[in-house]
């Protein structure tokens, strides 16, 4: 619906329904001959064969209703809102059935303060909006082939020490996730648009603060149960992923310049933008073991840090000619501790001029892996172009 009542009200409308339904049916079929075992290759006939058959099935449905309202005031003030209903379910052959459901709102406000369409008005500011925005978005589960690990298959190579023939292998390309949820991200946006020198010139800045996290789970204690049952019994690869809860925050803004003459148009822009990211929440499986003496990883995923942050030793100068006992020598001017024999042993031990002095983060006097710590991440202050 599309129309307007009197000259001060526009209002536009819609109602809109979706569904999708996927149908699998496959027959594992596993055949075995057995023989006496005083049967020889020339009577192979005294076999008896049997053969295994099994008919699985699985259905996917998914259904959404969604319906959105946009009206306008004297074209100044803006309110448009949707909401979206979702729902996804599961049928198979052992009658696991289960459905999912859960409701999309979002809302958007926007005041137009200022609009001077005229050419004549001399002002510098000709245009002025305001704008506020929240929604909730979310990815429905699925149960086909997202949840298998892919192989690559039949990757030729050649042996170094046997150039006389070719190998083949296979890899995993992914990992499958077990979990069994609906993902969700609530999004926060506030704005402001300007338009200065007869709407030449634009500016505009915009905050926004998204939070992704686990939405609806599955009422399985262990999802793996409900998968395994599903599929006739197999995991295909499936294994434990983390599960994260983040919150992306920051500022984004943009000046844009339009200019139109008789043997040129000008259409410039600068946008620039800063983002802060940061793990909220995480599967503390996946973070305890850090330090232990089998892992030496390079990236670490920490609550209240940035996934990917890099994780390492930090460095607090570099060692000089003047720490060294001797010319040359080793650096003696660092941290140590005596043992029972009363020998120095130092942080560093072998450490010389110009190597990478280390920040003893747990006070030990000993530098290892319990003193790596979050060095960096790989987000960039700004972006730009």
């Amino acid at each position: 619906y599309s129309g307007t009542i009197g000259t001060e009200h526009q209002l536009k409308a819609s109602l809109g329904f979706e569904l999708g339904q996927s149908e699998n049916e496959w027959i594992p079929v596993e055949q075995s001959i057995s023989f006496p075992t005083s049967s020889s290759v020339s009577n192979l006939s005294a076999g008896s064969s049997s053969v295994q058959h099994l008919r699985c099935k699985v259905d996917f449905i998914h259904h959404a209703a969604v319906g959105s309202i946009n009206y306008i005031f004297k074209e100044r003030f803006l309110v448009e809102g949707l909401l979206r209903r979702e729902a996804v379910g599961f049928d198979s052959t052992y009658n696991v059935r289960k459905q999912y459901t859960d409701w999309y709102p979002s809302v958007s406000l926007g005041w137009i303060f200022l609009n001077r369409k005229g050419s004549s008005y001399e002002g510098i500011l000709h245009f002025g909006k305001i704008r506020y925005a929240f929604g909730v978005a979310g990815n429905s589960p699925r149960l086909n082939y997202s949840f298998h690990a892919r192989l690559l298959r039949d990757m030729a190579y050649v042996y170094s020490f046997n150039s006389g023939g070719n190998f083949t292998n296979s890899a995993n390309q992914r990992q499958a996730n077990d979990r069994f949820y609906m993902e969700k991200v609530d999004a926060h946006n506030l704005g402001v648009v300007l338009g200065l020198f007869r709407n030449q010139l634009f500016l505009s800045a915009n905050l926004f603060r998204n939070h992704l996290y686990e939405g609806i789970t599955s009422a399985y204690t262990n999802p793996r149960e409900y998968l395994y049952r599903l599929y006739f019994g197999n995991y295909y690869g499936m294994v434990r992923l983390p599960v994260s809860e983040i919150i992306n925050s920051g500022i984004e803004g943009m000046v844009s310049y339009k200019k139109s003459g008789r043997l040129m148009k000008w259409n410039l822009s600068l946008h620039l933008t800063h983002l802060r990211n940061r793990i909220m929440n995480l599967d503390r499986d996946s973070y305890s073991g850090l330090n232990k003496d089998d892992l030496d990883p390079i990236t670490a995923n920490l609550p209240g840090e940035s996934p990917g942050s890099f994780y390492g030793y930090k460095i607090e100068r570099l060692f000089q000619e003047e720490d060294c006992a001797t010319p040359g020598g080793m650096v003696t001017n660092q941290p140590f501790i005596t043992d029972i024999e009363g020998k120095r042993q130092y942080a560093q031990p072998y450490a010389k001029a110009g190597d990478y002095m280390f920040v003893d983060i747990n006070n030990d006097s000993m530098i290892d892996k319990k003193d790596k710590t979050i060095i960096g991440n790989p987000f960039p202050d700004f972006t730009f172009g």
